[in-house]
């Protein structure tokens, strides 16, 4: 129904109007009414609709499209604190999320928090720990 009445308002109240609605207007009621429209021409022989997206579709593209990025990045923070971490066996927290951020700056701008986030996770699945007499200080584990 939704695909139906997007189409229609496409083909009524788009850039080529080949259809004509009663009530006029761009919202589509089940009482509304259409009608081909005579006096339609084009200047060409062949034309191309566009169609008009739905705000709905766009809202949920966008959604799932900032929820996929945001998934990609911690992994890319991930993987590059792992990286660090194995290189250098051991790292005060703040140089670790110094580096972090510099190493990933070239793709995107890393928030520091979320950096943090990731940090904590990976400590919690065992990839890296604190030092027991300096807290600031993380060791990697192989």
């Amino acid at each position: 129904e939704e695909e139906a009445t997007r189409q229609l308002l496409t083909l009524s109240a788009g850039k080529f109007k080949l259809l004509k609605k009663d009530p006029p207007g761009k919202v589509i009621k089940s009482t509304d009414s259409f009608t081909i429209n005579v006096k339609f021409s084009a200047d060409k022989k062949r034309i191309k609709v566009p169609t008009i997206s739905s705000k709905e579709l766009v809202r949920e593209d966008k959604e799932s499209t900032t929820q996929a990025v945001q998934e990609d990045r911690k992994h890319a923070i991930e993987a590059a604190i792992v990286r660090i971490m194995k290189a250098r066996k051991q790292l005060e927290f703040q140089k670790l999320v110094l580096e972090t951020s510099q190493q990933l700056i070239r793709l995107f701008k890393p928030d520091v928090k979320l950096i943090k986030a990731r940090m904590e996770d990976l400590i919690a699945r065992e990839y890296i720990e604190r030092d027991p007499d300096n807290p600031k200080l993380l060791r990697y584990l192989a």
